[in-house]
């Protein structure tokens, strides 16, 4: 009996790996943006809590408020390099989203042309299978003459 066939099979192959690809790629990116959504938070509370910190100290007179106002500074900087680097990933998101379903759009119509030919080669083997018992069904009939 002949086995089922498909030309496109290693195209199909190569589709399904590209899309893997692309989605692996897309995981990353969201891990990447998660990772420094978290320290974007991190960095905003400890911005918070120097802030409070220096106004209890204000309070008390004379207090050397320099290294506050320097570490502030610096917590801005890195607050305002985090939003870049988010805005960056926002948008490579945003493509590599395209990108997916992109490889999608490739596959989809290939797999469905596999299913509809793998279809079609069932109902013609078992076409052909009835074939054969319907023949061999014919001989053993007594024939009369």
């Amino acid at each position: 009996m002949k086995r089922f066939f498909f030309r496109l099979d290693s195209y199909l192959q190569y589709c399904r790996h590209r899309e893997d690809a692309e989605y692996r790629r897309l995981a990353e990116l969201i891990l990447e943006h998660k990772g420094l959504e978290e320290t974007r938070r991190t960095v905003s509370l400890s911005l918070q809590r120097v802030r409070k910190d220096l106004s209890g100290k204000i309070e008390s007179y004379g207090y050397e408020t320099g290294w506050y106002v320097m570490h502030i500074h610096s917590l801005r900087h890195q607050l305002d390099r985090l939003e870049t680097d988010l805005d960056r990933l926002r948008f490579q998101i945003l493509e590599q989203r395209k990108v997916l379903l992109e490889a999608r759009r490739r596959r989809n119509p290939v797999e469905k042309l596999r299913e509809r030919r793998r279809l079609q080669y069932e109902r013609n083997l078992e076409k052909a299978e009835q074939r054969e018992a319907d023949d061999l069904y014919l001989q053993r009939l007594p024939r009369s003459e």
